[in-house]
């Protein structure tokens, strides 16, 4: 839910497009919690039909990210099939392409540099 705030507030300050200057659209703070929710919910669920969160001590770590990523990209395109589908039925505010995308990228790289250190904190505890 965190790389959703965190990607309005970065929406807010850049679109990311060097020398284009998109319209800036954001969203209010209160609708925000709802998408974000709706969000990480089916965040957690993609990532558990996935298998991502058993733990799999032996795996290699590029394929672990490899499966993050494609995970998330699977997260995205659902996500964004959801929201335009259900608008005007299950809401009236409509959310910012891209502040999703940027959700996509913040949100994933956090997963995948904590996915990082606490591998490296189990490695740790499995050799005392």
């Amino acid at each position: 839910m965190l790389a959703f705030f965190l990607a309005r507030d970065v929406r807010l300050v850049t679109d990311l497009i060097p020398n284009v200057h998109l319209p800036v659209h954001t969203i209010a703070t209160n609708y925000l919690i709802g998408f974000a929710l709706v969000g990480a919910l089916l965040f957690v669920l993609l990532f558990t039909l996935s298998g991502l969160y058993k733990i799999r001590i032996y795996q290699s770590k590029i394929q672990e990210i490899l499966d993050i990523l494609l995970s998330a990209v699977y997260w995205f395109f659902v996500y964004i099939a959801l929201l335009y589908l259900s608008l005007g039925f299950l809401y009236t505010v409509e959310m910012p392409r891209l502040i999703v995308l940027f959700t996509l990228i913040i949100g994933t790289t956090g997963v995948i540099i904590e996915r990082i250190l606490m591998d490296s904190i189990v490695g740790s505890l499995l050799r005392r």
